[in-house]
């Protein structure tokens, strides 16, 4: 049967809300720590602060969305590659190369590694929705990763023109980008939390507990390498009538599984092993594909045995 979910489970909205809000209010005091003045505080203080709340952002982003925290870090890459590449450009590296064209090379260059990472970052969300079979629409998340590089770019060339003149307006421009990025690195983490990973629910309509193993930083490199599989149906795809959860134990690994009994057809449900297709175990093929079915793949140790060979048990 299918477990309940724990409680206070991350994926309930209501936590994640306030959550992602918890996330929003790290990062702006970030932001508020590194804009102090000298005169107020000092800049070792300021540093620290940065960098304190930097990482208590991080930490909540962790239980926050345990599938996306992980790209939190891609978009400080995206962040940091776009305004160090900025600032030396603008700057021309005054302090550290003798020459202008060297110092604006490298701006390029890291401008170019912030695009990868971009398109990196774009392209796993696309390919998880494939694996995880998600139709929810990212349109305006994908505007949002877009308007992250650009507003990082802003960032960097109000920073640059703050060092290089002491300009107010530039200090606002970098200050009103940030408050951007802060705001804009929490949507880009919690729309695909939300839109990807969550509709995955039980059977009951409950939202269905991540394991351990799925919930670490490479889930979705998990996801994308391994066979996703099928959620169990409820009716039986021959005559519709209800379905009976029974545990089995492999006979090559002995691990348990679920399967579905249909009493009515007195045959054991299971997926296809070519195209995924619910169909009876008394099958000699796949009604769908036409594969040949030679019996039920176990998810654990991925080996194909005959149903009758499966033992009974908890």
């Amino acid at each position: 049967m299918p477990e309940e979910p724990r409680d206070g489970y991350v994926s309930d909205v209501r936590s994640r809300d306030q959550l992602a809000l918890g996330a929003v209010a790290c990062l702006l005091l970030s932001v508020l720590a590194g804009l102090l003045p000298d005169s107020l505080v000092p800049a070792y203080y300021r540093t620290a602060g940065w960098i304190i709340f930097a990482l208590l952002a991080l930490a909540i982003f962790y239980f926050a969305f345990p599938h996306m925290w992980v790209y939190s870090l891609w978009l400080a890459g995206i962040y940091g590659a776009s305004v160090g590449g900025l600032l030396l450009m603008i700057l021309g590296g005054e302090r550290l190369f003798a020459r202008y064209w060297a110092a604006a090379g490298i701006g390029a260059l890291m401008e170019l590694v912030a695009l990868f990472l971009v398109y990196t970052l774009l392209m796993r969300i696309r390919i998880a929705r494939s694996v995880l079979e998600s139709r929810s629409p990212l349109g305006l998340w994908l505007s949002a990763v877009l308007l992250f590089f650009v507003f990082s770019n802003v960032a960097g060339a109000g920073l640059a023109m703050w060092f290089s003149s002491g300009s107010t307006g530039a200090l606002a421009a970098y200050a009103g980008a940030e408050v951007f990025l802060a705001l804009a690195t929490v949507y880009i983490c919690y729309v695909p939390e939300e839109a990807v990973w969550a509709p995955a629910t039980t059977p009951a309509g409950a939202v269905a507990p991540v394991a351990p193993s799925e919930g670490g930083p490479g889930a979705l490199l998990k996801k994308m390498v391994g066979k996703r599989e099928p959620e169990m149906p409820r009716t039986c795809p021959a005559c519709g009538a209800p379905l009976k959860a029974v545990r089995l134990r492999c006979p090559s690994c002995g691990e348990a599984a679920d399967l579905s009994w249909c009493a009515a057809s007195e045959a054991y449900v299971a997926p296809c092993p070519s195209c995924g297709a619910f169909t009876l175990t008394t099958e000699k093929r796949c009604p769908k594909c036409s594969a040949v079915l030679p019996g039920h793949t176990c998810p654990a140790c991925r080996k194909v045995s005959p149903v009758r060979e499966w033992s009974a048990g908890g």
